[in-house]
């Protein structure tokens, strides 16, 4: 994970598809990103957002 003023970052280094969410400091939780294998991609705001700075990424739950 990497955030920036703007946006938060990950990258999925697994030979599985993932789906993940940020939890931010302040509990609050972004939507669910798909991450193929070797992709990165934007998954959330970064700190300047209205939830702060990221705390850490986690596995989203199938619905």
């Amino acid at each position: 994970m990497y955030e920036s003023w703007r946006y938060t970052d990950a990258a999925n280094n697994c030979a599985d598809t993932v789906d993940v969410m940020v939890v931010y400091q302040d509990g609050a939780t972004s939507l669910c990103s798909t991450l193929p294998p070797s992709a990165s991609s934007t998954v959330g705001e970064g700190y300047l957002g209205r939830h702060g700075h990221p705390d850490h990424l986690a596995v989203c739950e199938p619905s």
